[in-house]
């Protein structure tokens, strides 16, 4: 009996050594969609502890769904600005219109831009929103700083003298996607430098008027270009032209992967979605269900939103 009862508590302690030294689950996706219409989007919702939305165009659908449904769901979002809603954590890329713009100005003066920027972000809760949230620094950040205090003088918004620079900016869509959204931010950027005349063209979602809008920038002898593309074909077909006219091409892409440009700007898309991650990871119980939605994000945030989900091994 004594025996019996040793083996027994033997078999207990070792199970119990063996949860202990597990890893503890974690929130897992119960569904990732891509586009929803808003129906299918209160369906998932209802039987969700949390939903990610990884990009801003997605948020927005979502909030839009979780107000009508009243739900009290999570929110994990990406945004474009750190002003969180109730029940609702936010990631806030940098502002790669403004920066692009910045880049784009000193390549007019003929100042050499680096081949990519990776801009950082800010994570933003309940804890921090009064504060801005709590800035994760990129790589690109500290050299874009660098740049921008070595050439203060060119990036003035009271220039001392009347040059004025022409610029294109081309978008690839003209509706609520991110070539859209960067499109009006680096209109707005640019509106802060008297120095700079620009010339906008918005596309119409095809890459046949995103290419047109590009060769007849390039034909009225702009200085530099600034280009807002979800599909780098239409600037793969011009980049030859482009350096032949010695015209810069700055690049706003999420994925940071832009067709040939002097620059690419934008924040890590894998950061962001590690980030989403671990902000669901540490506010929902171990076995949460999640609702992944994504529109416009490279598919590498959602990658990384779900690999953050797991936790890390002991």
């Amino acid at each position: 009996m004594r025996r019996a009862f040793a083996v027994l508590l033997a078999v207990v302690v070792v199970a119990a050594c063996a949860r202990d030294g597990a890893s503890p689950a974690g929130p897992r996706v119960q569904a990732a969609l891509s586009a929803p219409d808003d129906a299918a989007l209160a369906a998932a919702l209802r039987t969700a502890g949390g939903v990610a939305a990884v990009d801003p165009a997605a948020l927005d659908q979502v909030r839009r769904v979780r107000a009508r449904e009243k739900s009290a769901v999570r929110v994990f979002g990406v945004a474009d600005a750190p002003t969180p809603q109730a029940g609702e954590a936010l990631v806030v890329p940098g502002d790669a219109a403004a920066a692009a713009i910045d880049l784009a100005l000193l390549a007019c003066h003929g100042i050499a831009l680096p081949p990519k920027v990776a801009l950082g972000l800010r994570v933003v809760d309940e804890t921090n929103a009064a504060a801005g949230g709590a800035l994760r620094p990129g790589p690109g950040d500290v050299g874009f700083a660098v740049l921008a205090r070595q050439h203060a003088a060119q990036l003035t918004t009271k220039p001392t003298t009347d040059v004025v620079f022409r610029m294109g900016l081309v978008a690839s869509d003209g509706g609520d996607g991110w070539p859209a959204r960067a499109f009006a931010a680096a209109r707005a950027a640019a509106a802060r430098y008297p120095q700079l005349a620009m010339e906008a063209r918005a596309g119409d979602g095809t890459n046949a008027r995103a290419e047109a809008a590009l060769r007849e920038l390039l034909a009225a002898n702009v200085r530099v270009l600034v280009v807002a593309l979800a599909d780098p074909a239409p600037l793969a077909a011009v980049a030859a032209r482009a350096a032949e006219l010695r015209i810069a091409v700055v690049a706003i892409d999420p994925s940071l992967a832009a067709a040939p440009a002097a620059c690419v700007v934008g924040s890590d898309p894998a950061a962001i979605g590690r980030a989403l991650g671990e902000m669901a990871r540490a506010a929902l119980p171990s076995d949460a269900e999640v609702v992944l939605l994504r529109r416009d994000a490279p598919a590498v945030t959602a990658t990384a939103f779900q690999s953050a989900l797991a936790p890390k091994p002991q």
